[in-house]
């Protein structure tokens, strides 16, 4: 496997505010607030129906495009990593998401998850932004041809003609496979998840 690795930063102010509202208005509710990182989980996942290339696996007569989009994200656990998967998550709101990671995450953790919660991943998520890392390489998981890495959420600056302007940021880390997927459309992957992150609402249902 030819593994390559394209960094790009996306501004995450308007999920930062949507979040602090979701937040308010949902304190007396049993909607779980997504995290930033189950924000990202959605994205990638809607992202990757408009970029099956993606989505898909290496076999010995050629690239398959999977059907299904079954996102695995990363759990720190004593002694290793675990990534549990929550299927179908393309076709999932985002409080659902929110829900199924933090019930899948505290599994691991809890040393509860099943082996049928760690099977299937067609593409993964993992973070070391809690580590106060930017930009890192991620390692495709086999099986997978891509894999999106999320770095710290941190200060920015934009120009607003002579004046700057303070924004937050993160940096996205996607290492594909280069015998499935080029470096153009794996650019564009990133630009269609930095989109649907500038205008979250999309991301809600």
């Amino acid at each position: 496997m030819a593994q390559l690795t394209h960094g790009y930063e996306v501004r995450m102010d308007a999920v930062v505010s949507l979040r602090g509202r979701l937040k308010e208005d949902w304190a007396d509710s049993d909607l779980p607030v997504p995290s930033l990182n189950d924000f990202l989980l959605k994205a990638a996942a809607l992202a990757l129906r408009e970029h099956p290339l993606l989505n898909a696996t290496v076999r010995e007569d050629g690239i398959h495009l999977l059907a299904g989009i079954h996102l695995g994200f990363a759990v720190a656990v004593p002694g290793g990593l675990m990534v549990p998967v929550i299927e179908d998550a393309v076709e999932l709101p985002l409080p659902e998401i929110a829900r199924r990671s933090k019930a899948l995450a505290q599994a691991a953790r809890e040393g509860r998850i099943s082996p049928a919660q760690l099977e299937g991943a067609t593409f993964t998520v993992t973070s070391l932004g809690g580590y106060g890392v930017d930009f890192f390489t991620p390692v495709i998981n086999p099986g997978n041809v891509a894999i999106l890495g999320v770095g710290r959420l941190r200060d920015g600056v934009e120009w607003e003609d002579d004046r700057p302007l303070r924004t937050r940021v993160l940096t996205l880390s996607l290492t594909f496979d280069h015998r499935a997927v080029d470096g153009a459309p794996a650019a564009e992957y990133l630009r269609t998840v930095g989109d649907l992150l500038r205008r979250p609402l999309r991301l809600l249902l």
